[in-house]
């Protein structure tokens, strides 16, 4: 019976401990789901880090913990803290924020000027288009540039590259022509 008992400890002890195994998917935006998986995670006790901080799981079952990759975090490390073990997950998960054109200042108006892109994650080496035709770019921030529309540019969509990929903005351009004058009259 003692012996039973010593056993039955042992393998109630062993079954309980949880183990961090895998983290889908490996690499993300700021705000993408994460899953942290493996077994014997406990809901009421387990704690999640990111860069060693502190975060708040969106959902924990005993095989999976669903979390958000935090505002403003760079690539770094997920971490699993439960019953005192403290387990790091399998790789580095890698940030990767998509450049996203949202809005463009002014709208429409003329060719031969500068207009404001605003958006998020813009940066120096971000290239800027209007269908194919390559602008010439100012940076200013992560979330504006400025780009030229020379002479004869045609109305079209803004397009921008991010990670190797050309990307489609929702965004267009709607070229006007300057207004002329074709004749006055003067007035008595």
């Amino acid at each position: 019976m003692w012996l039973f008992l010593v056993f039955s400890q042992f393998w109630f002890s062993q079954s309980a401990v949880f183990d961090f195994s895998e983290m889908k998917p490996a690499e993300g935006p700021w705000g993408a789901k994460v899953q942290l998986l493996g077994k014997n995670f406990d809901a009421k006790s387990v704690r999640v880090y990111y860069a060693n901080k502190l975060i708040t799981p969106v959902s924990v079952t005993p095989a999976a913990i669903t979390v958000l990759v935090p505002e403003g975090a760079e690539s770094d490390w997920f971490e699993i803290e439960q019953g005192g073990r403290r387990l790091r997950a399998p790789s580095v998960f890698t940030v990767k924020n998509e450049t996203v054109i949202e809005r463009a200042e002014p709208p429409r108006g003329p060719a031969d000027i500068w207009v404001a892109l605003h958006g998020r994650f813009f940066s120096e080496e971000t290239e800027f288009f209007i269908e194919k035709l390559k602008l010439q770019t100012k940076f200013i921030s992560e979330k504006q540039v400025q780009v030229f529309l020379p002479p004869g540019t045609p109305s079209g969509v803004f397009f921008c590259t991010s990670h190797g990929q050309r990307i489609k903005s929702k965004i267009r351009y709607e070229v006007m022509p300057f207004p002329t004058v074709s004749g006055f009259t003067p007035e008595k």
